[in-house]
């Protein structure tokens, strides 16, 4: 095993490149790397960064302004400190942030993109995946076929373009979008509102206005995008039962 330590105070590097490796950093304004297959980098200070590369490895970051790059394939890359942001375009891979006004980007197949902190941005490019939001005034973006993008914080916005997908808007004042072919985009909130290109369907919820109460359901309905009485690129929302075009 092959390993570099350089330390000037609250600088510190670790630096690993062999296969089956580990590289640890825990001091401020630290990196920690690691580009070898089966692989794990991990840091934990402020202002830190780990990258690794390789194939079936695990890149974490804990702290405060922390970055997480993984590029490998079926690899995990994880930063919770605030203004954070993972990148993860590996097959088979999960993206996850819990950082206020984080970003978290996963390209691979079959992945996970997950953010929960305020002002965060969740995007996901390959098949079958998921991105999910559950922080206010979050975005989760999906371009996969066959993909889920659901947010759950206060204003938030559920993006999918893939076709044969979903988006799911759950809480107030959050939208659904969907633009793949035969995809389905649905709202569960309170003045929640959905749009889909034509040949999509949206699902629309209305639901009692309570405060300090659960906010039961009055009524529900199933739409399609005919691109003549449901138009195509304009949000709507169920009110009085009826469908009705949102207005911000």
């Amino acid at each position: 095993m092959e390993t570099e330590n350089i330390n000037y105070e609250k600088f510190l590097v670790v630096e690993n490149k062999k296969h089956y490796s580990i590289a640890y950093n825990s001091s401020n304004y630290s990196t920690a790397l690691n580009n070898a297959s089966e692989s794990i980098s991990v840091n934990t200070g402020g202002n830190a960064w780990a990258c690794s590369c390789g194939e079936f490895s695990i890149s974490a970051t804990l702290a405060y302004k922390s970055c997480s790059l993984n590029n490998g394939r079926a690899s995990l890359a994880i930063s919770s400190g605030a203004y954070s942001k993972v990148i993860t375009s590996g097959y088979e891979t999960i993206g996850s942030i819990t950082g206020s006004r984080s970003e978290c980007h996963v390209k691979g197949d079959r992945s996970i993109s997950a953010s929960t902190a305020i002002e965060s941005s969740c995007k996901n490019n390959g098949y079958w995946a998921i991105s999910c939001a559950t922080a206010d005034y979050s975005e989760a973006s999906n371009y996969g076929i066959w993909s889920l993008s659901a947010v759950t914080g206060y204003g938030s916005v559920a993006l999918n373009s893939g076709d044969c997908s979903t988006s799911v808007a759950s809480t107030h004042n959050s939208k659904a979008v969907v633009e793949g072919k035969e995809s389905v985009a649905i709202t569960t909130g309170v003045n929640c509102a959905a749009k889909g290109n034509v040949g999509c369907w949206l699902v629309l919820t209305e639901r009692e206005k309570r405060r300090k109460e659960l906010s039961p359901i009055k009524n529900i309905k199933v739409v399609k995008v005919d691109g003549e009485i449901i138009k195509p690129n304009t949000f709507y929302i169920l009110k009085d039962n009826k469908v009705v075009e949102f207005k911000e």
